[in-house]
């Protein structure tokens, strides 16, 4: 039986299939009694548990490693835009953020009242909703910072530039040869 998606008219079996359903590693389940329709649950097949494996058995160094994100070029140039465009972006971007970490809370709240009330859920959610809070709180501060130099007229001496690795982060410690002192 077809029914409205967002304004047309699709059945079930016309949706576009995801690409880890045509590559065989999920194939679509039995939706549970009194579950909502449009919601279509998955279930991993043979063939994803070993992709599962494989990707999980990647070199930790493969998903740390960052490249520059499109906020970090813009940012990269703002030096080079007058003071008052500059400053409007910097606000409008503290405000984006701050909204972010609002939502973001919300979501926080909703998973710790699920939780409490039995409702499962994944293990790592709150991990995750924390690890994106500090992200969040991280990017703000540094928003809060440029501001803060972009108001005292750019000059490099009215912001103490944050050190390029932080005191928390450990460092590595030489490695040694075994009986060597």
């Amino acid at each position: 039986m077809a029914r409205s998606c967002f304004g047309t008219w699709c059945s079930p079996c016309l949706r576009t299939e995801t690409p880890l359903a045509g590559e065989g590693l999920i194939s679509a389940a039995t939706n549970p009694p009194g579950a909502d329709p449009r919601r279509v649950p998955y279930r991993i097949t043979d063939k994803g548990r070993e992709a599962l494996a494989r990707w999980l058995a990647a070199p930790v160094r493969t998903l740390t490693f960052t490249t520059a994100d499109p906020l970090s070029h813009r940012l990269a140039i703002l030096g080079d835009l007058d003071a008052v465009r500059a400053g409007e972006f910097l606000n409008e971007l503290h405000t984006e953020l701050w909204e972010q970490g609002k939502t973001l809370e919300r979501e926080r709240a909703i998973a710790s009242q699920r939780e409490k009330h039995g409702v499962p859920a994944l293990p790592t959610r709150m991990f995750l909703l924390c690890r994106r809070a500090k992200h969040l709180a991280t990017d703000i501060e540094m928003v809060d910072e440029m501001r803060a130099h972009l108001a005292a007229g750019g000059k490099r001496s009215a912001v103490k530039a944050p050190s390029a690795v932080s005191e928390s982060v450990p460092q590595r410690r030489a490695k040694q040869r075994p009986g060597a002192r």
